[in-house]
């Protein structure tokens, strides 16, 4: 830490659940948590390539959580990035976790901070183990170590479990916006509930397995937020629709959007006439017209809506646009156009 800095008398600990990490990148980041006052271990993990696309095979990557987890003098386990493969290795983890009779985790709760494929991690430790999970930006990350100060403050505070949640819908300036559906009325007393989920492709992949998020309790309400990077608007409507037919929409009393970076409608090009056919550069015109805009996100999401649920959109955070941290798995509240965290 720097010169002068008081420690924070947090001990994290770092290890890759999913893709490997660049090393420069986690050195970069190993360095600002220091010098914001924690003390952090790297773990060997961090450092293995698998055969595939991961950091390390899968049961390194479920070691190296096990052994952070298990380990009392580590507070917060900080994901060094994400990509593919947690889930892979959380069914070697909860394996282990059932061999040893610690299905709840160990004895120590922890808080685990990440997001993107690290949503499937918030899932499981969240309900089964008891832990706090915080959807923030990963240390092995170039975003992390180029962070603003400011939203790296909120990170820190958020991670030390201040009372106060700094961003109750991002400060004053943001304010989420609902759409628009006459099957889905925002009720005027507010909304609360339970804060779940995170990347949606990632959320939805869990149902149907093991591992599925936990059903809410007999009278559980829940806030469902979503995020995304990279999916035209049609795959969105798919994992929409298959998030309203898979019933995993139970307990839920609002969908929150956060940002959905590269959320981009491709239209194809077709002939405009038969005589194209034959010319070596032929004209053509879009199959249909491109559909954009808020209309996109009123499109993906009308299944929700029709099932009597408001989506409301807006929230700056996620992929590519929002590096301000949310607790999951806490208590949470819409008023009119602010998403307030109630607890840490």
């Amino acid at each position: 830490m720097r010169d002068g800095k008081k420690s924070l008398g947090i001990r994290v600990g770092i290890m890759a659940p999913s893709a490997p990490c660049g090393q420069v990148e986690l050195a970069l980041g190993v360095r600002r948590l220091r010098d914001a006052g924690f003390e952090v271990f790297v773990h060997p993990q961090t450092k293995k390539r698998g055969p595939d696309f991961c950091a390390g095979t899968d049961p390194d990557r479920a070691q190296a959580f096990w052994d952070l987890a298990m380990d009392d003098s580590i507070d917060v386990i900080w994901c060094a990035r994400g990509g593919y493969g947690a889930f892979r290795m959380m069914q070697i983890l909860d394996r282990m976790a059932k061999e040893k009779g610690m299905a709840e985790g160990p004895r120590k709760k922890k808080t685990l901070v990440g997001y993107s494929d690290v949503t499937a991690l918030h899932s499981y430790v969240g309900p089964r183990w008891g832990w706090r999970t915080i959807h923030g930006w990963m240390a092995g990350t170039r975003d992390f170590s180029s962070m603003p100060e400011k939203d790296f403050d909120r990170l820190v505070r958020a991670v030390q479990g201040a009372d106060a949640y700094l961003t109750e819908t991002g400060l004053e300036k943001d304010r989420l916006t609902w759409l628009s559906s006459p099957k889905a009325s925002v009720p005027t007393s507010g909304i609360s509930g339970k804060l779940v989920g995170g990347n949606l492709t990632v959320w939805l992949s869990l149902f149907g397995t093991p591992l599925a998020p936990v059903e809410p309790a007999p009278g559980e309400t829940r806030i469902l937020f979503l995020e995304e990077i990279d999916e035209a608007p049609y795959r969105v409507d798919r994992l929409v629709n298959q998030l309203v037919a898979s019933g995993g929409l139970k307990g839920v009393q609002a969908v929150v959007v956060g940002t959905m970076t590269g959320f981009e409608d491709r239209v194809f090009q077709v002939l405009k006439t038969e005589k194209d056919a034959s010319k070596k550069k032929p004209q053509m015109k879009p199959l249909r017209p491109k559909v954009a805009g808020r209309r996109s996100l009123e499109v993906v999401f009308k299944p929700i809506l029709e099932s009597g649920i408001p989506v409301a959109v807006g929230l700056p955070i996620g992929h590519g646009g929002g590096s301000r941290p949310l607790p999951l798995n806490v208590s949470a509240q819409i008023q009119g156009d602010r998403l307030i965290v109630k607890t840490v």
